[in-house]
């Protein structure tokens, strides 16, 4: 009761705007821990499974393409513990055939699953759990950075009902660890070199450290902190001697930063050596990020990904609309850089900016001159995000400020609505734009449905990665569904049709090949050519 009335009496003597700042806050919690498993299981989500429960891709598709039936619930079997396996069993699979992918993420997930079982809503809570570590850390963030509670609060605000990263912190894979890690490493820097200590820059490097075990991409911030103090170093050259800062600080900073950075890597080098020796698998398996895309496309992608911070509508929406309707979202972002450029000292705006334009321009300059769509993968750009968050919660709070318009505070409420709204419609979706290759399996499976009797049939897929994608298939249908998944070459004279008189036959994401190798009198039919299901029956006479 004592509790009850200390924190009555502490929330009594927050101001009205502080109030509404913890509610909002508190909400952005609610939406990341809310309905989990309300979303299919997306492809990505089922191999970060595969690797925390000790299995070989490889291993689960030589089980499951053997010309054989499978219920939908023994495929999903390979997304819990395998049985015997170890933690190095997690690590292994990881350094043979995702060297690109630290283990620690991983391991983590492993132990979670062993605690708290491999449901889609346990495999999700761990980077929703992860996700709320964001927000006290963008908290000091902003307050390092502008010396303004007003606009670290609003940072908060902003990072805690951004759908996007509400998206992030229900996917299983390591998105709201990178996130963390990227805010922590940015206030280390700042906080670094302003106290100038021997143990903030060794947290530095330890954070660091962490990122680059999450995420190798993490690597583009560090950069971005490197061009940073790089131009402070400049900056710090060319001014006046009247100029107030002790004794060059920022060099001794830049020092500083060129030995966390060693150390971290030397930690790291022992993945890195990993990452080197399986540097074909790497390649290969991030392949699919060097296919040229039009450049109007790889415009729009851009607008998409940094918009949907604020506000987020799946594909669903017509193009024309999604464009029209994000680019009072694209203006504001353009404004309050502007701003922070226009009323904030250089130390300031010159970290938003590098936050910003050195991980993104990374990786658009070889898409723009080489082709490619590196920088069109929203999750890519996770080191870019918080500072554009910081950078509006800046505009917001100077626009506050100016009570001779009245309609500058309505920006605020405005922008809250918009994402609240967006988290809303998105937390009751069965699917969303982040859900490639699998966005259409509820849809799939609601067609399914509408059968009384069904046999799934499919392949490796041209790809081979159907194996994924059908134990995220597995888990929009019923339990007993039949899958019967074929060795390639497909032979259908193996199809075992004693049963199957009164089934509907449909075909998943087959190989180019299975197509080919249908023989007389079967015939294959698209069911609808953007799900990739077909039927497979007999040729009328």
């Amino acid at each position: 009761m004592q509790a009850l009335k200390q924190v009555r009496s502490r929330w009594n003597q927050l101001g009205g705007l502080q109030q509404a700042a913890v509610v909002l806050i508190a909400v952005g919690i609610f939406f990341r821990l809310a309905n989990l498993d309300g979303k299919i299981l997306w492809h990505d989500e089922v191999y970060t499974n595969f690797r925390a429960a000790g299995y070989l891709s490889a291993e689960v598709q030589d089980t499951l393409f053997q010309n054989q039936t499978f219920r939908a619930s023994e495929i999903r079997q390979f997304q819990s513990i395998k049985p015997n396996s170890t933690v190095w069993d997690t690590v292994r699979g990881l350094a043979v055939e995702d060297p690109q992918h630290p283990p620690p993420y991983f391991v983590m997930a492993r132990v979670w699953m062993v605690l708290f079982g491999s449901s889609i809503t346990a495999d999700r809570m761990l980077p929703a759990v992860i996700s709320l570590f964001s927000l006290p850390l963008m908290y000091a963030l902003g307050l390092e950075l502008f010396a303004s509670s007003a606009v670290a609060l609003m940072a908060t605000v902003l990072l805690a009902l951004s759908p996007l990263d509400i998206l992030f912190a229900q996917t299983a894979r390591q998105y709201s660890l990178m996130t963390a890690t990227t805010i922590a490493v940015s206030w280390l820097l700042l906080r670094s070199i302003r106290t100038r200590r021997w143990n903030d820059w060794g947290l530095y490097a330890g954070t660091t450290t962490v990122g680059f075990y999450t995420q190798p991409l993490f690597g583009l911030t560090v950069v971005a902190h490197g061009v940073y103090l790089a131009g402070l170093i400049l900056k710090e050259k060319i001014l006046p001697p009247t100029f107030s800062w002790e004794h060059h600080q920022y060099r001794k900073a830049g020092l500083f930063y060129l030995v966390a950075i060693a150390i971290a890597a030397v930690l790291f080098l022992p993945w890195a050596w990993v990452v080197h020796r399986n540097f074909e698998m790497a390649a290969a398996t991030t392949d699919w990020t060097r296919s040229a895309i039009p450049m109007g496309t790889l415009l729009n992608l851009w607008v998409f990904n940094v918009t949907a911070l604020f506000m987020d509508t799946d594909i669903s929406v017509p193009p024309l609309l999604r464009l029209l309707s994000r680019i009072p979202i694209l203006v504001m972002i353009g404004v309050s850089l502007y701003t922070i450029y226009r009323w904030t000292p250089f130390p300031t705006w010159f970290f938003i900016v590098t936050s910003v334009g050195i991980p993104f321009l990374i990786l658009a300059l070889p898409d723009l001159m080489i082709g490619g769509l590196r920088s069109t993968v929203a999750r890519f750009l996770i080191g870019c995000y918080p500072a554009i968050q910081l950078a509006v919660s800046y505009w917001i709070v100077h626009l506050w400020k100016q009570r001779q318009v009245w309609w500058r505070r309505m920006v605020l409420p405005m922008l809250v609505v918009v994402s609240v709204a967006s988290c809303t419609i998105s937390l009751f979706a069965e699917t969303w734009w982040t859900k490639f290759p699998n966005y259409y399996n509820a849809a799939i499976a609601d067609y399914i449905a509408t059968t009384e009797k069904s046999v799934v049939i499919s392949d490796r897929g041209d790809e081979h990665i159907n194996g994924a994608n059908l134990v995220s298939l597995s888990f929009s249908l019923p339990e007993e569904t039949p899958f019967y998944l074929m060795r390639q070459p497909s032979d259908f004279a193996l199809l075992p049709l004693q049963g199957w008189d009164d089934a509907t036959l449909f075909v998943y994401r087959p190989s180019s090949e299975l197509i080919d190798a249908v023989p007389e009198p079967w015939q294959i039919i698209p069911v609808n050519p953007v799900w990739n299901l077909w039927t497979l029956s007999p040729r009328k006479s």
